[in-house]
């Protein structure tokens, strides 16, 4: 839902004028996120929007409870395949960093992961590792993994294998609020059988 903007316009909490339909980041602002995120992880996009690319959970939820805590609408991507332009947000949340980390369990049975990491380096860390992902989501093998299970896509394997959801057996979140919550074990299943 849009933003009721008065006629005479006005400037919202934390600095960012709504009049323009995009956050216009002030200073403070951007260095408060840069304290969060590091510097280097933000940028200011044209139109005056932040962009956050974060490199660990800790720091997405720091972004997100201030999202939450000055009334921004965040826009979350992965690799920004799929993301438009025109999407409503005060600050675009990247977890294109978020591909760093990838620990195949020992009993070869599951692998934790972060959520930026694409299905396609997923795939050939695996096969490195002998195994096969039952999983064939269409697109492109860029996608990242948070957003094949955000959307829920399986591919035809779903009919033997099971849906990426099915396939989970934990997962750790960070909330709108920006607080940390895990679900499971944690982790994401690499052989044929049992869950992710």
């Amino acid at each position: 839902a849009a933003r009721h903007r008065p006629p005479g316009g006005f400037e919202g909490r934390g600095g960012i004028d709504l009049n323009q339909g995009s956050a216009r980041l002030s200073d403070t602002i951007f260095d408060r996120l840069g304290r969060i995120a590091g510097h280097d992880a933000v940028r200011r996009e044209p139109g005056g929007i932040a962009r956050v690319t974060p490199d660990s959970t800790a720091a997405v939820a720091g972004i997100l409870g201030v999202a939450h805590d000055e009334g921004w609408r965040v826009a979350v991507e992965g690799s920004g395949t799929w993301r438009t332009e025109d999407a409503p947000a005060d600050v675009v949340l990247s977890l294109g960093a978020l591909d760093a980390y990838c620990e195949l369990a020992a009993d070869r049975e599951s692998v934790t992961l972060d959520a930026g990491m694409t299905i396609g380096d997923l795939r050939r860390y695996l096969t490195q590792h002998g195994l096969w992902l039952p999983l064939d989501p269409p697109g492109r093998s860029d996608r990242t993994l948070g957003s094949i299970i955000a959307t829920g896509t399986s591919g035809p394997l779903q009919t033997g294998f099971g849906e990426v959801s099915h396939r989970l057996a934990g997962l750790t979140i960070a909330t709108g609020d920006g607080r940390v919550a895990l679900t499971g074990p944690g982790g994401f299943h690499a052989g044929g059988f049992g869950a992710f």
